[in-house]
């Protein structure tokens, strides 16, 4: 995750401009969602979220989506309207807030079940 001096932190959200505080916005999104809803299907439904956003934004398709997707492309939307990147730099920190979500969130909730389940290799 990139570093956002914590100054930013709170316009950063509002209005991203650069491809690192989009990435941190979005990023933060996922985190509040997982939040709300500490569930693996969270985890697919951000996945999904973000393969849709990605391809909407590679079509050029800005509209708003609904849930998690809708948080997503409002945060594109106002960026790249807003002159700061491209739609190369969307689907750039789409791609890294979901790597980056599945490496904080994800990674440790599949190894705690792991824990829990018993591993499923001997």
């Amino acid at each position: 995750m990139p570093y956002i001096v914590p100054e930013r932190r709170v316009h950063a959200f509002a209005a991203p401009e650069t491809v690192g505080e989009l990435n941190y916005s979005i990023t933060l999104l996922f985190v509040q969602e997982w939040t709300r809803c500490p569930r693996y299907a969270t985890i697919n439904e951000v996945e999904a979220a973000c393969e849709v956003a990605k391809d909407n934004i590679r079509n050029g398709i800005w509209h708003r989506g609904k849930g998690l997707e809708y948080g997503i492309m409002e945060l594109c939307r106002v960026f790249y309207f807003s002159d700061c990147g491209s739609s190369d730099d969307c689907v750039g920190a789409v791609g890294c807030a979901q790597k980056e979500f599945y490496r904080r969130v994800a990674v440790p909730y599949e190894d705690h079940m792991c824990e829990v389940n018993g591993d499923v290799y001997p």
